[in-house]
């Protein structure tokens, strides 16, 4: 009998985008609740935990830019930050990063060495 966390045919790495795609739409369901006015506490800390959970799976992937923009999704999660618009615009930014970076590892494809943030996150 196959344990049931582990699925026949689907690889580790595989099974870790998968995590880390449902921290991720975790995330965007807070922005949301951010941009609608009503994250209130639980909700916070949800979103909170989550962010932690993504970077410790980046950081267990080793994947340098996944990790980089995981800190910054943490940090947006502090308690002496205020969680408005302008958090949610970060997030949501963040977010789409995570996204395209995720889109060039899954294509074996990574982003010319030496350009700026800004410039990535036009890719």
């Amino acid at each position: 009998m196959v344990p049931p966390h582990h699925h026949r045919g689907v690889s580790p790495r595989r099974m870790a985008r998968q995590e880390a795609m449902g921290h991720i739409a975790s995330l965007e369901q807070a922005t949301r609740a951010i941009h609608e006015g009503y994250l209130g506490p639980p909700l916070y800390h949800q979103a909170a935990h989550t962010a932690q959970c993504l970077l410790a799976l980046m950081e267990a992937m080793a994947w340098d830019e996944g990790t980089r923009i995981a800190h910054e999704i943490v940090s947006l999660f502090q308690p002496t930050t205020p969680c408005g618009l302008v958090q949610a615009l970060h997030l949501s930014e963040l977010i789409a990063a995570l996204y395209r970076e995720m889109a060039h590892t899954a294509v074996g494809q990574h982003p010319p060495e030496g350009i700026t943030r800004g410039e990535r996150a036009a890719l």
